[in-house]
């Protein structure tokens, strides 16, 4: 992710890497998470990283801008203290947004602290990396998302589809 302006805003800019320009799954990917990026801006989505621009030509999204960066990495990395408080605040936060995206129907299959940013003064907690979001409504479940952190049962259910 970069830091960019676009129309006087700053926004962060996630963009298609040199190395994988010619990689058609990762252009379907990401052209698959502007979209459901603009579908997440149409129904008013609260709790997700809104989408401000994208480009297609160059396989590039602009997005509102986070900049306290990943949680993972404040609370590997940075290692603030947090209060019991902030915890549950965070908790709140994120519930309601894996709320507001089921009910309108979409499933995020890759909820991990990586894809969860913060605002600069760590307050507000929004869901990010909408690339393995999925209608709720799919019949054939694709397995989703890093197995190092997904839940037990569907690494299993993974593997047994791979055998």
């Amino acid at each position: 992710m970069q830091k960019a302006s676009l129309c006087n805003k700053l926004v962060a800019v996630k963009k298609l890497i040199k190395q994988r320009e010619n990689n058609l799954r990762d252009k379907k990917k990401i052209v698959r998470e502007m979209g459901i990026m603009c579908t997440c801006n149409e129904l008013k989505i609260q709790g997700v990283v809104e989408l401000v621009g994208f480009d297609l030509e160059n396989y590039a999204i602009a997005m509102e801008l986070m900049e306290g960066g990943d949680l993972y990495k404040m609370l590997h990395q940075i290692k603030l203290p947090i209060t019991s408080e902030q915890k549950l605040h965070w908790a709140v936060q994120l519930a309601s947004a894996v709320a507001n995206l089921h009910s309108n129907g979409l499933i995020h299959t890759d909820l991990k602290s990586l894809n969860i940013l913060l605002s600069a003064d760590h307050t507000v907690l929004k869901i990010c990396d909408l690339t393995d979001v999925m209608p709720a409504t799919t019949k054939h479940f694709e397995p989703h998302g890093t197995p190092f952190w997904m839940a037990p049962v569907k690494t299993l259910f993974s593997a047994l589809i791979r055998l």
